[in-house]
């Protein structure tokens, strides 16, 4: 019987990784624990942690509730108020 391979680890993007710092410094700025805005979004802490993390991605969705709900700036949180953009587009060939 041959064993399962175990799901490859996904490399965070770089809009990834902005989106984890900004969703995480929003929280700290409102002074927001990180089991509140699990409350607000209906996930566990834990999830809220690897969102921070830049481990699982946020939907779409979720954010622009959460961001509606709390009253942020959705393009900061996309690092989109940037310019130029702090991540470089990949070369295409």
């Amino acid at each position: 019987m041959a064993t399962a391979t175990p799901p490859r680890k996904r490399r965070a993007r770089c809009r990834d990784t902005i989106i984890a710092k900004q969703f995480r410094h929003n929280r700290i700025k409102d002074k927001l624990s990180q089991a509140q805005i699990a409350a607000l979004m209906g996930v566990s802490r834990q999830q809220v942690q690897k969102y921070e993390n830049g481990e699982d991605r946020i939907a779409a969705s979720t954010l622009a509730d959460i961001s509606e709900r709390l009253g942020w700036d959705i393009l900061a949180i996309l690092g989109l108020d940037q310019s130029p953009s702090t991540c470089k587009q990949p070369r295409r060939t």
